[in-house]
C-alpha cells in the first residue's frame, strides 16, 4: 500500500508513479488519498480533475486494485467520503483516546460498514500515551467493521510484544473497557 498527498489528477499520477519507483513496483494493492481531513479535501480529490480520477485510471492501467481514502482528526469527513465515493478502504484514528474526542465508532463505522468498506485502524496506542496495549489493541480490533490495525512501534523488541498481544483476541469486557476509558 501507498498514500498519496497530493488532490490534483496530475500531481496525483506523477506522484503515484515515484511512489512506485520508490517501492520498486510497477503496482500495489492499495492506494489512498492521504489526509483527507476537510471537506474542501473531499471535494478537492473528488473533482473531475482530482485524486479519484488518477486513481481510477491507475486501477484501469493495474498499477492499484484498490483504492482507499485516510484521515487523522475528523471521522464526519470521512463518512461523507465515503458516501459519496465507494472507497474500498477507510484508514482512520480509532481507540479509547479517539471515543473519547471524537466518537468515530458512532460516526464512521457505521457507514463503513454499510458501504463494505474496510476499515484501518491507526492511532491504537493513542499516539504512544496510553501505556495499558493489550486493552487498547483488543478495543480498537473488536469494533464492529475494523479490518487491521497499524501499529507504531520504536525498536524491532515491539515485534514479538505486539505479536503477542495479537494473538487470541477477545472483546473487551466492560470492567476492561472502563479501565481504558479512565487511563484514556
Amino acid at each position: 500500500a501507498t498514500k498519496v498527498n497530493k488532490r490534483r489528477r496530475e500531481d496525483v499520477l506523477k506522484e503515484l508513479h515515484q511512489n512506485l519507483k520508490e517501492l520498486q513496483t510497477d503496482h500495489v494493492d492499495l492506494v489512498q488519498v492521504h489526509a483527507v481531513n476537510t471537506m474542501a479535501d473531499l471535494d478537492a480529490a473528488l473533482a473531475p480533475d482530482g485524486a479519484i480520477s488518477a486513481l481510477e485510471e491507475a486501477r484501469r492501467q493495474g498499477m492499484t486494485r484498490f483504492v482507499g481514502i485516510t484521515g487523522h482528526a475528523r471521522p464526519w469527513v470521512l463518512a461523507r467520503a465515503l458516501e459519496r465515493y465507494d472507497f474500498d478502504t477507510v484508514l482512520v484514528a480509532i481507540g479509547a483516546v479517539d471515543r473519547l474526542v471524537n466518537a468515530p465508532e458512532e460516526v464512521l463505522l457505521p457507514v463503513a460498514q454499510a458501504k463494505q468498506a474496510g476499515v484501518i485502524a491507526m492511532k491504537v496506542y493513542g499516539h504512544g500515551e496510553l501505556k495499558n496495549r493489550e486493552l487498547a489493541l483488543r478495543y480498537a480490533l473488536g469494533l464492529p467493521g475494523v479490518s487491521l490495525a497499524i501499529i507504531g512501534m520504536d525498536d524491532e523488541s515491539e515485534i514479538d510484544e505486539n505479536i503477542r498481544l495479537a494473538e487470541g483476541l477477545a472483546p473487551l469486557g466492560q470492567a476492561e473497557l472502563d479501565t481504558l476509558l479512565k487511563e484514556a
